[in-house]
């Protein structure tokens, strides 16, 4: 068998020169790319199970993850390449790539356990709630634990299915929502998963600004999920913070500005970015406490969910 998982590796790097030199072409089929990509994450997920299974000594599994990591980034590079010479719009593209819809997959099983814990690396919770505040299967919750286990993500006991976020967890999801734009090492720029509709504009999600133009959000449920935990928190802090009355009348009103908009088929991020704005202002007018430092650290990443 170690024969066959020698060859295995040898294989791995033959394809990853075949990959180079396919690269180099102008013009390729889009669907060659997918389907090797799909074949590097599957190969990638796989390799704990290889190691369990066959007992591959830890030199030899590292040399596997190398090469699978080799492997992508050059599959990345070859995907850009096509991109650009063949000017196709990545919102044309059918899945995005198939590794950063992967990715997206991780990312939103790590963001479940870190809303769920509540930002912190000292609460465990359990797999089964994971999986059901992330929409994910029990068979891709296991390679998606083991990924994010061996990556440094999260801590996993396996005994009784409980994990916990870890620091540097904490740091990527914060990154991904505060940085929307920008990819982290582990997952993808999350304003592609973003969906914007204009109003007024044929075939088109851009619109360049005017004195009428609206722009109208479509919420995934983990964005609605942050709204709704954070205008929670202020309304339970509400009575708690030394603000005017006026004030308190003044936040009232922008959370049930929030709570109709995002409760609309059609939000519109204007009016959402103002309310936001609106309370944030007034808490920046507080004497700091750990109250209203807690919720204006929450505001960016709330606003970095509207683009």
């Amino acid at each position: 068998m170690k024969k066959d998982i020698d060859f295995d590796v040898s294989a791995t790097y033959n394809f990853i020169d075949t990959i180079k030199e396919i690269s180099k072409i102008k013009e390729i089929d889009i669907s060659i790319v997918i389907e090797a990509i799909k074949y590097t994450e599957l190969k990638k997920q796989s390799d704990s199970t290889i190691h369990s299974q066959y007992r591959i000594s830890s030199d030899l599994q590292q040399s596997i993850r190398i090469g699978f990591n080799e492997m992508e980034k050059v599959l990345k590079q070859m995907t850009n390449t096509i991109y650009n010479t063949n000017n196709i719009n990545n919102n044309d593209i059918p899945i995005k790539t198939a590794i950063d819809e992967i990715r997206q997959k991780r990312f939103l099983f790590l963001k479940s356990i870190y809303d769920k814990s509540n930002a912190s690396s000292s609460t465990f919770v359990s797999k089964l709630d994971i999986m059901s505040m992330s929409n994910i299967n029990d068979q891709d919750a296991q390679e998606i634990i083991q990924y994010l286990n061996n990556e440094g993500l999260i801590h996993n006991l396996s005994i009784d299915k409980q994990m916990m976020i870890s620091h540097q967890g904490i740091k990527e999801i914060e990154d991904s929502l505060t940085k929307p734009t920008i990819a982290t090492s582990h997952f993808p720029a999350q304003n592609i998963y973003n969906t914007i509709n204009i109003e007024n504009m044929e075939n088109s999600q851009l619109q360049q600004s005017s004195n009428n133009s609206t722009q109208n959000a479509t919420f995934n449920i983990n964005d609605k999920e942050l709204f709704d935990k954070f205008i929670k928190q202020i309304k339970t802090e509400l009575p708690n913070l030394n603000l005017s009355s006026e004030d308190k009348s003044e936040i009232n009103s922008d959370i049930t500005t929030i709570e109709t908009q995002i409760s609309s088929s059609r939000p519109k991020i204007n009016i959402l970015k103002e309310s936001i704005k609106s309370i944030q202002n007034i808490l920046e007018g507080v004497a700091s406490s750990v109250i209203t430092d807690q919720l204006l650290l929450s505001i960016p990443i709330i606003l970095s969910t509207l683009g």
